[in-house]
Formats: C-alpha cells, sequence, structure tokens
C-alpha cells in the first residue's frame, strides 16, 4: 500500500480579516533561552524562524498592512524552551561551549496576553492541523502575517512545540513589546540553572560531549 500523502495546509483565506479569531487569553511566566550575546529582548526580523514576518526587509504592499514586525520566541516551560533551541540538534549530543553560549529568561506579562490558539480547536477553527507547527516555514509565516494584520491586533501565537507536543510554545509580536518584562536568569550551566537544565536533557536524551 502506497503511504497516505497528508493534505496541504491552506493558505490564509481572503476573508480572514472579517472573521473571529480563537484567543487564548494569557497572564504569567513563560521562559526563553536565548544567546547570552544578545540582549533576551530580541524581537527577531530575521524571516529564519517558524512564525517570523515573511516580509521582513521588504517594502510594504500597496493595500496590506506594511512594515515589517519582529517575534519573540517562548515557552510554557523551561523543557520546551529547551527543545525548541537544540530540538535540531542530530545526535543528541550537545557541547559545555554550546550550552555556555545560552541563557535562559523570564519573560513576565504586565497585562493579560491575546494569543491565537494554535494548540486545540483554534486549529480547526482555522481549517489547519498540527502540521502547522512542524511544516515549512514559508506557509507558517504567511500565516503568522495574516494573523498579526487581523483587526484584532492580537499579541501573537499560541502552538504545539515541533519537537514535544506535550509543550506549548509562544511566538509573541513586538506590539507586545511593552505588555511583558524580561528578566535575565543567568547562563544554563550557571548553578541555579543546572539542575533545569539537566532535567531537560535528560528528558530528551541529550547526552554532553567529552
Amino acid at each position: 500500500m502506497a503511504p497516505r500523502k497528508l493534505p496541504d495546509l491552506p493558505e490564509p483565506s481572503p476573508d480572514l480579516a472579517g472573521r473571529r479569531l480563537p484567543v487564548r487569553p494569557f497572564a504569567g511566566a513563560l521562559y526563553r533561552i536565548h544567546r547570552l550575546s544578545q540582549s533576551p529582548a530580541h524581537w527577531g526580523r530575521t524571516g529564519n524562524n517558524r512564525f517570523d514576518d515573511p516580509e521582513a526587509g521588504t517594502p510594504p504592499i500597496p493595500g496590506q498592512s506594511g512594515g515589517a514586525f519582529g517575534v519573540l520566541y517562548a515557552a510554557e516551560y523551561f523543557d520546551g524552551a529547551f527543545i525548541e533551541t537544540f530540538g535540531d540538534i542530530t545526535p543528541r549530543l550537545v557541547s559545555a561551549e554550546s550550552l555556555q553560549t545560552r541563557g535562559v529568561a523570564l519573560v513576565t506579562t504586565r497585562r493579560r496576553l491575546a494569543l491565537v490558539d494554535l494548540a486545540g480547536p483554534g486549529l480547526a477553527q482555522l481549517c489547519l492541523d498540527a502540521h502547522i507547527s512542524t511544516a515549512d516555514h514559508a506557509l507558517s509565516q504567511r500565516w503568522s502575517r495574516a494573523l498579526w494584520a487581523h483587526p484584532s491586533k492580537v499579541d501573537g501565537i499560541w502552538y504545539v512545540t515541533r519537537h514535544d507536543s506535550d509543550q506549548r510554545s509562544v511566538a509573541l509580536f513586538d506590539r507586545a513589546a511593552s505588555a511583558v518584562r524580561l528578566t535575565a536568569g543567568g547562563g544554563l550551566l550557571d548553578k541555579r540553572n543546572l539542575p533545569q537544565t539537566a532535567r531537560a536533557m535528560d528528558r530528551y536524551g541529550f547526552a554532553l560531549l567529552p
């Protein structure tokens, strides 16, 4: 029997702006793992990550919301932030030098955030499925821009962590910059962070390179 072909995910609907988005309110703290060479408050505009603005660095399109937006990535729990950062490493061997270049920060909300729910029934409401968190970045980015441009001005996206479906991640749009406070928590191998770093490595089968 030939393998079943997965259905293609749809493009954002032309009538999306007139529809009500499935929104998950969020208030509390998130975890972010970042390069220690950069501020934890790094709102990326490279176009290299899943929900980055696909139009970063391009002029506005007539008739559409113009201007690139930045995106900051975080996770509900430390383990989710860890596997989002290191999940593409195969085999599961990581060097101390690599860990030493990363730090953890706490992202604390100043108000309740409105996040588009792409981790629950919101997927079906938008005619999507969980592949929006795992498939080609180009389509995910087009959805990100369409959701960012929606009249409801949501703060970001709540989605399934790619390498661990039990975890949830967040892509925050830079319009929410004033709604969060980022507190640097030190390096991953600092004494206070070492236990949770070791726990995440064990959970995901990582070993330290000799």
